[in-house]
């Protein structure tokens, strides 16, 4: 027997999942155009996802999550609409069908017994739930490089592995003489003036970015190069993810929320303007996220004491970037210290 709403759920996904692949331009005038795909992928992909979605439903999976890929229609009405619809458009896509599959997996899996899952897997999600967020961490972040390679490095990366080849090459921090014997290109396509304001006293060229992090992935680059300062960095980043969650877990004495910090910290947009870009490649801000966001360190030393109190007291922040983390740093405070140990 058809559940109720099963065929406007197939219908809304096979929709989505179509517009997902198509493209949307505003004109000049404010008129939008949309490119729709008429290729085979298209037509596999789109039955892909009735497909998954109509397994999810028989397993037993609410309905109702799939109500989201709605979002993924707005900026494709027919109708006058405002432009904020547009936010729905492009890559953000990708966010909102991870947010529907999590979400319907979430009530297949509360139905499945647990007695099925390997016992190894069981016992390393209830005693070590940190280490499982930084193993999921590590994925998400592994998939999202994947995902931009074609575009990476870019910005102020390659300038940074520069200083590196400089260190390993020359012991010094004078890229001219990399730059013109072209080192970057083993990892950077085109040509790359260095980023300097006025040379030194001593007529070298000096490189306007601090030098810490091309020494802190330069052991990975001399290994492997280009490719083993990312995985350093998805390993550094997964850490501090998996810091974010006992943080939290340690400052509000409850999985549920720990959780809900750690998705807000990794899959949040402070990781940059490309989704989780920065955590998945080089850059300035990957090393120091990784670590953790500012405030957790301090909410991990002073949760119990602070309560619910807010701001903090004077002297608890560590200063830098003290909105990143933010999401951890706000989460309920936990009243029994027994209870977070």
């Amino acid at each position: 027997m058809t559940r109720p709403g099963l065929p406007a759920a197939a219908a809304l996904t096979a929709i989505a999942a179509w517009l997902s692949l198509s493209t949307l331009a505003v004109a000049a005038d404010g008129a939008r155009i949309g490119l729709l795909p008429l290729s085979l992928s298209a037509v596999i992909f789109t039955l892909t996802a009735v497909a998954a979605m109509v397994a999810l439903a028989r397993a037993g999976a609410s309905l109702a999550p799939f109500a989201l890929l709605i979002l993924v229609l707005l900026p494709w009405t027919p109708l006058p609409a405002p432009a904020a619809l547009l936010l729905w458009a492009g890559e953000v896509h990708w966010l909102i069908w991870t947010a529907v599959a999590v979400i319907a997996c979430s009530t297949v899996a509360r139905r499945f017994p647990l007695e099925r899952l390997p016992a190894a897997v069981l016992a390393a999600a209830r005693q070590k739930p940190a280490l499982v967020a930084g193993v999921l961490a590590f994925l998400i972040f592994a998939v999202s490089a994947r995902a931009v390679s074609p575009s990476v490095p870019g910005g102020d990366e390659p300038h940074y592995l520069v200083i590196t080849q400089s260190l390993l090459l020359d012991g010094d921090i004078k890229i001219e003489n990399n730059h013109r014997r072209g080192d970057y290109q083993a990892y950077y396509a085109g040509s790359l003036a260095p980023h300097f304001i006025r040379r030194g006293r001593n007529g070298e060229i000096y490189s306007i970015h601090a030098p810490g992090l091309s020494a802190f992935v330069a052991p990975a680059f001399a290994i492997a190069g280009y490719r083993g300062v990312v995985l350093l960095l998805l390993l550094v980043s997964a850490s501090g993810s998996a810091l974010a969650w006992h943080l939290a877990w340690r400052a509000s004495g409850r999985r549920d929320a720990a959780w809900f910090g750690w998705a807000a910290v990794t899959l949040s947009a402070t990781t940059k303007s490309a989704p989780l870009r920065w955590n998945a490649a080089t850059g300035p801000g990957a090393h120091g996220r990784g670590v953790a966001p500012p405030p957790l360190h301090r909410v991990g030393e002073h949760g119990n004491r602070w309560g619910r109190a807010w701001p903090p007291p004077p002297g608890a922040w560590p200063g830098g970037r003290v909105g990143e983390g933010m999401p951890c740093g706000i989460l309920p405070a936990h009243e029994e210290t027994e209870a977070v140990r």
